[in-house]
C-alpha cells in the first residue's frame, strides 16, 4: 500500500494539497469570491483523481472519467436530493451550484498525462499524505454557519432617529421606550 501511495508524494500534489487546505480553511472565509471557489475546484479535482489513481493504477482512465462525471453531477442541481439524504443520515454537507465551475475540468487531462516519477519527491510519509488528502476531500464541503434568534428580538434606536408613529411601519412591532 505504501508503495502505491508514493505516486502522490510529489511536489505538485503537495502544493495543491496545501493550497486546497489553505483555501478552504482561510481564504474562502476571508475573501469568499469566485477565485477562491475555482481554486478549490482545480486543486480538488487534481488531488482527487491523482489520489484514487494511486490506489487503482490499472484503472487510471476510469478514475479520471468517473471523477469528471461525478464532478459534473455534483455541480448540477440534480444532486441536491442525494446531498440532502446524506446530510440527514450521516454528515451535513453543502455545495454551491455554479455551472462555471466546470471550467476546472481542464485540470483532469493535465493530471492524467502528468508523470509524478519525473518530479522531486520530498521525504514525507505517503500514508500521512493520504490521510491529510482524505481529510481535505471531506473538509471542503462544510456548510455555512446558521444563526438563529429566539423571540422576542429587540432593536435599539437612538432617540429621534425613527418616528414609529407614522403609518408607514407595520403595526406588528411593539414599541418600548427605554428610559435611562
Amino acid at each position: 500500500m505504501k508503495e502505491r501511495l508514493r505516486s502522490i508524494n510529489n511536489i505538485p500534489f503537495l502544493i495543491c494539497l496545501a493550497l486546497l487546505l489553505l483555501n478552504d480553511f482561510y481564504l474562502k472565509a476571508q475573501f469568499h469570491n469566485g477565485l477562491t471557489g475555482k481554486l478549490s475546484d482545480f486543486c480538488g479535482l487534481f488531488l482527487f483523481a491523482s489520489f484514487w489513481s494511486a490506489f487503482l493504477p490499472r484503472k487510471k482512465p476510469e478514475v479520471y472519467f468517473l471523477t469528471a462525471l461525478i464532478f459534473v453531477v455534483w455541480k448540477s442541481p440534480y444532486s441536491q436530493s442525494l446531498i440532502d439524504l446524506f446530510s440527514r443520515t450521516f454528515y451535513t454537507i453543502n455545495r454551491t451550484v455554479d455551472i462555471t465551475d466546470l471550467i476546472a475540468l481542464v485540470i483532469l487531462p493535465i493530471g492524467f498525462f502528468y508523470n509524478p516519477e519525473n518530479t522531486l519527491k520530498p521525504k514525507v510519509n505517503p500514508l500521512l499524505v493520504a490521510a491529510v488528502s482524505f481529510f481535505a476531500f471531506c473538509a471542503t464541503s462544510v456548510p455555512d454557519a446558521r444563526q438563529a434568534f429566539e423571540q422576542p428580538q429587540y432593536i435599539l434606536f437612538k432617540s429621534g432617529t425613527i418616528d414609529f408613529s407614522d403609518s408607514v411601519y407595520p403595526s406588528v412591532y411593539q414599541l418600548y421606550r427605554l428610559d435611562s
